[in-house]
């Protein structure tokens, strides 16, 4: 039922979440070296392109993955409309959870790199997207529930 505007909402959200996975969402930058923050891993790159893990990030990618896996199956889930709504609040905490992850990393980073410009990237907004999208959807199953129960008391 991808006519529905919750499931354009939810489509619109798992790949947004999706684009998270490639790209870097914020980056440390100094004169000597940059810190790129990726979804799998934060990052030294030196200026003779020598790349170092400085943490691996992988609660931040079974967020990403787990998030954007329920928002895309979200979508087929629309004859159950109450389990519908709860998978959407369940999305929507995760991505919080997501979202305070990734100011963790940036603040265990920003510690040991004082001094350093922090740039954000465009990734980094699409939790905070993907959060208003998915509680759209929760309002549209909401919505549609309500008439749903409201036809059968008329009847």
């Amino acid at each position: 039922m991808i006519q529905r505007i919750q499931s354009l909402y939810l489509l619109l959200a798992a790949a947004l979440t999706g684009m998270m996975l490639p790209f870097p969402y914020a980056v440390l930058q100094a004169a000597d070296n940059s810190i790129l923050f990726n979804v799998r891993a934060v990052q030294s790159i030196h200026p003779d392109a020598q790349i170092t893990v400085l943490y691996h990030t992988l609660p931040v990618l079974l967020l990403v993955s787990v998030s954007g896996i329920l928002q895309f199956c979200n979508i087929f889930l629309f004859k159950r409309r109450l389990l519908h709504m709860r998978i959407c609040l369940l999305s929507a905490l995760l991505l919080g959870g997501l979202i305070i992850l990734m100011y963790y990393y940036y603040s265990m980073v920003k510690v040991e790199f004082s001094g350093m410009q922090f740039v954000l990237r465009m990734p980094a907004l699409f939790p905070l997207l993907c959060i208003a999208l998915d509680l759209l959807a929760f309002r549209s199953v909401r919505h549609d529930e309500r008439m749903v129960t409201s036809a059968d008391r008329l009847r």
